[in-house]
């Protein structure tokens, strides 16, 4: 085999895992195949565990997306935003990291338990495939979490031109995440929209004292 037919196979296969991993982050549940959520009488929606809840956009409809629900406008399926719980065992948010550390470290990622969760997003979109836009924390309800925004290249066969916005809060029995596909031209008509929806996230849970910082 030819150096150049070996750089182009490992380059195959490095974009076959971050799309595998990327797949991860969009489509997987823990949860029963089929609509699995539930949309009360104020058409407010609640995922499949009962841990979180947020209003869809107006016009948007409900659909099964392999397994996952996803909203979508009506006449644009291209767009799609989902919101799932996943459990977990919370020991993550223990930390070797002493105060002083902490303490001394006044960036948006302060916490050593984020800092590492960030890291793991950021080797997800190292690849050629994806570009990493924004990272930044976020906390919702008192509970740590994480806004990411990646591009996929030219180079991206599997979601060309697309926009991934992924917005991720950790707890102590629960991950829930946001995520938002849509081509990177309509990113701009939804913007408002999707942030209004984000804002719109309640957990099912009592916040957890200080997590942010451990």
């Amino acid at each position: 085999m030819t150096p150049r037919l070996t750089s182009r196979r490992y380059r195959f296969l490095g974009a076959a895992c971050v799309c595998v991993l990327v797949f991860a982050f969009l489509f997987t549940t823990s949860t029963a195949l089929g609509l699995n959520g539930k949309v009360n009488e104020g058409g407010r929606y609640m995922d499949a565990l009962s841990i979180c809840s947020f209003n869809p956009p107006d016009g948007w409809v409900l659909w099964d997306y392999y397994g996952l629900d996803v909203f979508s406008p009506r006449d644009n399926k291209d767009v799609r935003l989902s919101l799932v719980s996943e459990e977990s065992d919370g020991g993550e948010f223990s930390s070797e990291a002493s105060e002083e550390e902490t303490a001394a470290d006044d960036s948006d990622l302060a916490s050593p338990f984020l800092k590492k969760k960030a890291k793991e997003f950021e080797n997800t979109f190292s690849e050629p495939d994806f570009e990493l836009i924004s990272l930044e924390s976020r906390e919702v309800e008192g509970y740590p979490g994480l806004e990411i925004c990646a591009r996929a290249t030219e180079d991206n066969d599997l979601f060309s031109e697309s926009i991934i916005r992924i917005v991720r809060f950790y707890t102590q029995t629960h991950t829930v995440t946001m995520t938002l596909r849509c081509p990177e031209a309509a990113l701009d008509e939804y913007q408002e929209v999707i942030d209004s929806v984000i804002e719109s996230i309640s957990l099912g849970l009592s916040p957890i004292e200080d997590v942010s910082s451990r």
